[in-house]
């Protein structure tokens, strides 16, 4: 094989490998990532495990997570209820989330700072509802269900 047909052999392969890293990429989306705006939470701790999005602030507060499930082939924990089964969250959003121990925001809660992930302490696999808010404190029931993010 002559020096040109090498050099271009190996261009070859390195565009190839380029367009299968960038596939390989473009799925992480659906297999466990949180995306920009949202709060996730995970079956395992450290953020691993199946993925559950919550539609972020723009979403509004979820009073009872009854019924919302981890997404399916994302990991251990794949279609299993999200209430009662998180062990950990990320917040990829500018507000402040919070998990809920009880439905309509009652009982013991984590919050978890904008930008961030956290193992759950108060709410470990006992958690029920969430809010966002601009801050860290408490959040009410009004506050969590009137305005939009909390």
């Amino acid at each position: 094989m002559g020096k040109r047909t090498l050099t271009f052999a190996l261009a070859g392969a390195a565009a190839l490998t380029s367009v299968l890293v960038a596939s390989g990429s473009a799925e992480a989306g659906t297999t466990g990532r949180c995306y920009t705006g949202d709060a996730c939470f995970y079956y395992n701790s450290n953020h691993d495990g199946a993925v559950a999005p919550t539609g972020g602030p723009q979403g509004g507060a979820i009073v009872d997570l009854a019924g919302i499930d981890f997404n399916a082939g994302t990991g251990a924990g794949s279609g299993q209820p999200v209430k009662n089964n998180a062990a950990s969250a990320e917040n990829d959003t500018s507000w402040y989330f919070f998990s809920f121990y009880n439905s309509e925001f009652e009982g013991s809660y984590d919050v978890i700072s904008p930008m961030n992930w956290a193992n759950l302490q108060a709410t470990y696999n006992e958690d029920a509802s969430t809010c966002f808010d601009y801050t860290s404190a408490r959040p009410s029931f009004a506050e969590c269900v009137n305005e939009e993010g909390g």
